[in-house]
């Protein structure tokens, strides 16, 4: 199984969440522990049910990569 990392900028889903909920990393830290390594992600969801200034704590392997939204992109159809 991949290993995949995360950076400030990357937009993920939570997978724990009963939806795909748009969320971006907006801080990733590597925790080194015997045996391995892990991350922990602090996300700005960027929709659902959270007031703004809301921050999600998840770790790693708890995330799902994301495509950001047309309007971040220059896109837009």
């Amino acid at each position: 199984m991949r290993t995949v990392t995360y950076g400030p900028g990357d937009w993920v889903y939570p997978a724990d969440l009963p939806r795909r909920f748009l969320c971006r990393v907006i801080d990733a830290q590597r925790i080194r522990i015997t045996g391995g390594c892990f991350q922990v992600l602090a996300l700005e969801p960027v929709e659902g049910p959270w007031p703004a200034g809301t921050r999600l704590v998840r770790e790693g392997a708890a995330v799902r990569p994301a495509e950001p939204p047309p309007e971040m992109t220059g896109h837009a159809a």
